[in-house]
């Protein structure tokens, strides 16, 4: 799994604005990521928990464990500051 920096992910989403949804958890948008060629959705928690770190932390590693072929595979995560972020890869 990759970690990935804010700069990477805001530049790869063009400042997150291609959103394709927003919920109660979040809004998720559309990015390429430009060394690699590869088309990626990011999705941005709007809720943190106080103990954010450690509660994404976990939630990452119970995604990434998850395997099915009707779930998205997570390619990664950024963990900065207080931004948490997801990335996917993108599956029209």
């Amino acid at each position: 799994m990759q970690s990935y920096s804010f700069r990477d992910l805001d530049v790869a989403t063009i400042g997150f604005a291609d959103v394709l949804g927003r919920g109660a958890s979040g809004m998720v948008v559309k990015g390429v990521l430009a060394n690699r060629n590869k088309e990626i959705v990011v999705k941005r928690p709007e809720k943190m928990a106080e103990d954010g770190v450690r509660e994404f932390h976990r939630e990452v590693r119970a995604i990434a464990r998850t395997h099915h072929r009707h779930l998205l595979c997570l390619l990664g995560f950024c963990i900065e500051d207080t931004c948490r972020l997801l990335v996917y890869e993108y599956i029209p």
